[in-house]
This record gives C-alpha cells, sequence and structure tokens, in this order.
C-alpha cells in the first residue's frame, strides 16, 4: 500500500485487490473513499515534475497532468499535441527509499506554504524538484512514505499528536505494508479519517431562531454591563476558547457575539488559516466547479461578509473530524517547510547557487561599468577631447582593468 508522506495515511487501492487491501465498508463512506484513491505525485521521478494520479491496482497507477502542469504546457506548446494520461508500473520502493506522494488536499496545503499557486514559475518547479534532493527521498520499508529528518508524532498542539506506526503492518516483500483499517476506526483516532477539504457550512446571515430569547431584559452585573467599546478592548486578548466560553456565558453576551462581535469571530477564523478555502492553490475554485451550489455557503477568506455567523462557523472549525485532521495537515506542512528552510542554505544546491549568484552579480556589475564608461568616453568625444587621455582617465575612474568597448 502506499502512503501519504505528510498525513501517513495510506492510498485506497484498486477494487480488485485483495480484501486485506481494502477498507470494511463501514470504515469510509464513498466520498472519503474516493479522496484516498486519488492524490499528487511529486519530485524528480515524476514526468514533468508533479501529477495528479489514481491508485488502479497494487502495481499500476494512472497519472494525468496536474493542473498546474496543464496551464504551462499551454503556454510553451503551441501544436496541440499533449500527453495528458500515462499507465504506470509501480514498483513502490528502493533501497534508497520511495517517491514522494501525497493526497490531494495534502498536496493543496503542501504548496501553499511554499509559496507555489496556481501559476508556478520554473523557479517553482525547480523547488519541488529539490525537496527531495535537500531532504532525502520518503523513507522505505516499516517507515514507508515518511520524510527524514520529521517526527511526525511530535508535530503540532495535543490535539493534533497522533502516532499512526501502530497501525500499519509490515510485511517483507515489497508493497506489502498494510494498514489496520478496522483497529484505526474503532481507536480514538479515527477523526484522521476526516476529509480535510470538506468546510463546514457557512451562513451569510444570522438564523432569527439563535437570536430568540436574546435579549438584554435581564438583569446583568460586572462583566456584561461593561460598556461595548471597552469589551472591544478587552475581547482581542482574549484565546479563542475564552472568547467562545466568555461569549456564552449569558443572554446578553450572546447576543452581543451574534451581532455587534461577529468581526471579531470572523478576525479569529481568518487568522487560523486552515480554517477556510486557500485561494492561492485554486481550493475554493475547485469545490465550486465540481459543485456550483457550494459557493452559496463555502466560506470565502476574502468575499464573504462580516455580518455572515461567523461565531458559528468559528465553533465548527474546532468540532468537525474533516476540519482536525486539516489542522493536523496544516500543522506537517509548516514542520515541512521549516526544515527545508533550515537544511537549504547547507545543501549543495544553495552552495551552488551562490556561487554561480554571486559570478553573476560580479559579471553584471563588471558590464555595467563598460557601459558607463563607453557612455562617458563618447560624450568626452564630442567635446573635442584627446580619446587616448580621456580613455585612460574613464578607465582609472571606473577602476577597470578591462579595455572599453568601442
Amino acid at each position: 500500500m502506499i502512503t501519504c508522506s505528510i498525513c501517513l495515511l495510506p492510498f485506497l487501492a484498486g477494487d480488485n485487490e485483495p480484501s486485506e487491501c481494502q477498507a470494511p465498508p463501514q470504515v469510509l463512506s464513498a466520498v472519503q473513499a474516493r479522496y484516498l484513491k486519488t492524490g499528487v505525485a511529486i519530485g524528480v521521478r515524476v514526468p514533468d515534475v508533479i501529477y495528479s494520479l489514481e491508485i488502479l491496482s497494487a502495481y499500476f497507477i494512472s497519472l494525468m497532468l496536474y493542473e498546474i502542469n496543464l496551464r504551462m504546457i499551454e503556454e510553451i506548446n503551441h501544436t496541440g499535441r499533449i500527453l495528458e494520461a500515462m499507465f504506470v508500473f509501480w514498483e513502490f520502493e528502493h533501497r534508497n527509499g520511495t517517491a514522494f506522494i501525497v493526497h490531494n488536499a495534502c498536496a493543496n496545503i503542501f504548496r501553499h506554504h511554499l509559496g507555489i499557486g496556481m501559476k508556478p514559475s520554473y523557479d517553482d518547479l525547480i523547488k519541488l524538484c529539490e525537496i527531495e534532493q535537500v531532504l532525502g527521498s520518503p523513507k522505505g520499508g516499516k517507515l514507508a512514505g515518511r520524510m527524514q529528518g520529521l517526527n511526525y508524532e511530535d508535530i503540532g498542539p495535543v490535539g493534533c499528536k497522533i502516532d499512526l506506526r501502530p497501525f500499519w503492518e509490515y510485511r517483507v516483500g515489497r508493497g506489502c505494508n498494510r494498514f489496520l483499517w478496522t483497529e484505526f476506526f474503532e481507536s480514538p483516532l479515527s477523526w484522521a479519517l476526516g476529509k480535510p477539504d470538506t468546510f463546514p457550512k457557512f451562513y451569510s446571515t444570522v438564523n432569527g431562531e439563535r437570536l430568540k430569547n436574546l435579549d438584554q431584559s435581564e438583569k446583568q452585573k460586572g462583566f456584561p454591563t461593561l460598556p461595548i467599546d471597552i469589551l472591544n478592548l478587552i475581547i482581542p486578548l482574549l484565546s479563542t476558547k475564552d472568547y467562545i466560553n466568555v461569549m456564552s456565558t449569558c443572554r446578553t453576551l450572546r447576543l452581543i457575539a451574534l451581532t455587534e462581535f461577529q468581526a471579531h469571530a470572523r478576525k479569529r477564523v481568518l487568522s487560523l488559516r486552515w480554517a477556510t478555502p486557500l485561494l492561492d492553490v485554486g481550493e475554493f475554485d475547485e469545490a465550486v466547479k465540481q459543485n456550483p451550489k457550494t459557493s452559496e455557503w463555502l466560506a470565502h477568506p476574502i468575499n464573504a461578509p462580516d455580518t455572515g455567523d461567523w461565531i458559528l462557523y468559528l465553533s465548527h472549525v474546532h468540532r468537525t473530524n474533516g476540519m482536525r485532521a486539516r489542522r493536523r495537515i496544516w500543522y506537517i506542512c509548516e514542520a515541512f517547510k521549516e526544515l527545508y528552510d533550515e537544511k537549504y542554505p547547507k545543501s549543495l544546491y544553495a552552495r551552488n547557487i551562490s556561487t554561480a549568484r554571486r559570478q553573476l552579480e560580479n559579471n553584471l556589475r563588471k558590464s555595467q561599468l563598460n557601459v558607463e564608461a563607453h557612455r562617458r568616453l563618447m560624450h568626452l568625444s564630442e567635446l573635442g577631447w584627446e580619446q587616448n587621455s580621456a580613455h585612460a582617465k574613464v578607465k582609472a575612474d571606473m577602476g577597470l582593468d578591462s579595455p572599453i568597448p568601442m
């Protein structure tokens, strides 16, 4: 079975595979199963650096051009002949590790952290190739798919740390690792199977039922009676957990939270970063493309109105399994980027690039100086000065040892 190198969950095998390679029907919904069958392959072992893929069987994979590849190829290919898909034989791993393959949502969050959007430059594709060269290939064997240098079990806050190693069964032979679906599903960690690109429903207005019986007629003392201006200064100092708890203590504060303080909740939602679709990698557009009605309730991080029920949305993103799984993936990608940034300056790539860059800058400086010297020399010639003495003076002033182009 193939392992995602970010979330460490398996890719679901094809329908014709032995039952031991399949997830029991009660473990995964049809949507979850479809999600776990597809992903993205990245790196130097992959044609065109990055490809979408679908697991067909234990040994065959369907590769399809990733959208960003299509965009780039369309810009440089005017023949109209594009190899959009291929079938490949999958040899799982070799002694140096295996390929870098991740689920679709993991790929989106990963690209977001690397700053690679839907229209990548060639430098972006080079960065994708350098990942395995800087960090090493994903491991094989018992730890198949895990990136070297990442301690997955210690990444993120307490609620996001999980250890999947007990649920992988290693068997001798290539590609013989097996995931214990039933054991994992029955464990307290089953929330990690939540689909991480399924967002809670966002309501553009507060439902009137939620405002019923929330009036300020009840007598209050202390904190709820403070002027709104004072509350506006205090609320930002609270953690999100404390904010939700405080605003739920009485009807007066609940009414304020649902009306005047929705902007506070919106700010907290957006500060989480993982709680809304990522625009730069096309998550929002892709969701709407798959189902146009999604645009009616999916929280747009820019266009969604301040008057929406953000306090409800803030509560829901901390409750659903999908968002909890997404939060875990977010922290893993953050740790991935930090490790890459730490190791890259010490890598062979950085040394070679730094040397080449210094040489290029020196050549550019000399070229600019030569051009400036030539310009000054021509100016002197126009004034009727003697060319040889002027040439020597300009050459000395500019600090050039090489002849000035005439």
